[in-house]
């Protein structure tokens, strides 16, 4: 399910918005091939680090304001530490069905 949520938020950056992590999963496959080979942490590494980018260049774009590359990188280590951290709560308490 994690790699599936990873796999959603990239198929989000790339375009293919509006598809349960399944369902991009599957229809991109391409991204699975890729991805299945990396250690998990390093996709979410990629992913984060991928998504900070993304975030910057939108800001310098929409907004002109460019933002430090030192605040970039330190955007994506505060997003990936939260990530884990919220992973690491569900994998210990899951929710339960209702």
């Amino acid at each position: 399910m994690r790699t599936s949520l990873m796999l959603y938020g990239v198929a989000l950056m790339l375009g293919v918005s509006g598809l349960s992590p399944q369902e991009s999963s599957r229809r991109c496959p391409r991204l699975r091939l890729t991805f299945s080979s990396w250690p998990r942490d390093l996709v979410e590494i990629w992913a984060v680090t991928t998504w900070a980018i993304w975030y910057a260049r939108n800001k310098f774009v929409h907004e002109q304001y460019l933002p430090l590359p030192q605040d970039t990188l330190d955007m994506a280590v505060r997003l990936l530490n939260d990530f884990q951290r919220v992973t690491a709560v569900q994998r210990l308490n899951p929710p339960s069905a209702t």
